[in-house]
């Protein structure tokens, strides 16, 4: 019983796959943005620190966009 338990458990977190185009966020205005709307188009996601010296990032950042 408990092996079909595990087994059922397993199937419903891989059920759940989600991809980037499932969620949704807020803009630099506060605005609720779907990703969805990016479905089709390149997207680079950039995860850094916005708050501290140490981001010499964002010029390459700003030259890659």
């Amino acid at each position: 019983m408990s092996v079909f338990i595990l087994i059922l458990f397993a199937a419903s977190a891989m059920a759940q796959h989600k991809t980037l185009h499932d969620f949704t966020g807020r803009d630099i205005a506060g605005k609720t943005f779907d990703f969805s709307t990016l479905k089709g188009k390149k997207v680079m996601v950039v995860n850094t620190a916005s708050r501290c010296s140490l981001t010499p990032q964002y010029k390459k950042l700003q030259q890659l966009y």
